[in-house]
């Protein structure tokens, strides 16, 4: 898993990787925009108390939370990026490291969206619990997203970038048999996904990760077949 992180950040100054990043980039600003004005924008016309100290109090603080809450819910959101532009970033990635590798028959549009869509749900709806649960308690709440969104990460990464190689069937078959792997490697992103400014890079960065990881975890279980 190391070696597929270290080839996903050292094709960072791939000319063809590049004008894949910037678009994915821009993507993924415009999605934590989004998430950041929607949390202000709910917060700002919400009164909690009648008070007015104590009302100015929690409309500042409301601005810090604008910011700090959608990092909570960017991974959540990731399902809807990766669905666009999965299929350029595996091609820049196995043109670089996997070039005796066949043209992808690729998922279809529809598949891709639904499955993107379903994540994005089950998600969204995870973390929002896990917001009220244990997201405001300090370093629990490191642990909590790690793995939580290492999970649902994990899960959809490989999917995304699989089912662009393999059926439904088989991917699942790969998935399970890799589940503590992928899980770890799916906290990675979820880590990533955490930190301001290089939560934008998390997406692409993921999904070159988890393409090595197709491939690692596709020819090891061929190998053990064939042995």
């Amino acid at each position: 898993m190391i070696s597929s992180l270290r080839k996903a950040l050292g094709q960072m100054d791939d000319p063809a990787f590049k004008r894949v990043f910037w678009r994915a980039l821009l993507g993924a600003l415009a999605v934590y925009l989004v998430l950041a004005f929607g949390t202000w924008l709910l917060l700002s016309r919400t009164t909690f108390f009648e008070n007015g100290w104590l009302e100015w109090a929690v409309h500042l603080l409301g601005g810090l939370a604008a910011f700090i809450l959608p990092l909570f819910l960017f991974p959540a959101m990731a399902g809807l990026i990766i669905s666009v532009y999965v299929e350029e970033i595996s091609r820049a990635v196995e043109a670089r490291h996997y070039p005796d590798l066949p043209p992808a028959p690729g998922a279809s549009v529809g598949q891709s969206m639904r499955a993107a869509l379903r994540f994005t749900v089950v998600a969204v709806g995870l973390n929002l619990i896990a917001l009220v649960l244990v997201y405001w308690i300090p370093v629990i709440n490191v642990i909590v997203f790690v793995l939580l969104n290492g999970w649902l990460l994990g899960r959809e990464y490989f999917e995304a970038v699989g089912l662009r190689r393999a059926g439904l069937a088989e991917v699942t078959a790969l998935r399970l048999a890799s589940r503590t792997r992928l899980w770890i490697a799916g906290g990675v992103v979820a880590l990533l996904s955490g930190i301001p400014v290089i939560n934008l890079a998390a997406p692409v960065v993921g999904t070159a990760l988890f393409v090595h990881e197709f491939e690692v975890i596709r020819r090891r279980r061929g190998a053990q077949r064939v042995a």
